[in-house]
């Protein structure tokens, strides 16, 4: 349980950093973390119905994601620029997710 704190606490700490790495068990691990944490914000948003909030908390989780996924794809040798195919519904999803789930590259 700790290394999965510890990995989410780097993640935020990350937030702006789309020069370095992040391997693939530790992307993985973030993702899984910060689902988890989206969730329970979502219920708690739709619980007591504050729904001018949304768009910003959707904002605030998204733009450390665009970070993390920048910086997997440091890992495996594509530049961060590949993330505009994030863009184009569904295709480019498929093709950033398979990007992500390579092995790192050995330099």
């Amino acid at each position: 349980m700790d290394k999965y704190v510890k990995l989410y606490k780097q993640f935020w700490i990350d937030w702006k950093n789309y020069e370095g790495k992040s391997n693939l068990n530790d992307f993985w691990t973030t993702v899984l973390c910060h689902f988890i944490v989206q969730f329970v914000i979502g219920l708690i948003i739709g619980l007591f119905n504050v729904q001018a909030l949304t768009g910003i908390i959707s904002l605030v989780l998204f733009v450390p994601m665009l970070a993390l996924g920048a910086r997997r794809l440091n890992d495996v040798g594509e530049k961060p620029t590949y993330l505009l195919w994030l863009l184009l519904p569904l295709v480019g999803w498929i093709l950033v997710v398979l990007k992500w789930v390579k092995p790192s590259k050995v330099a």
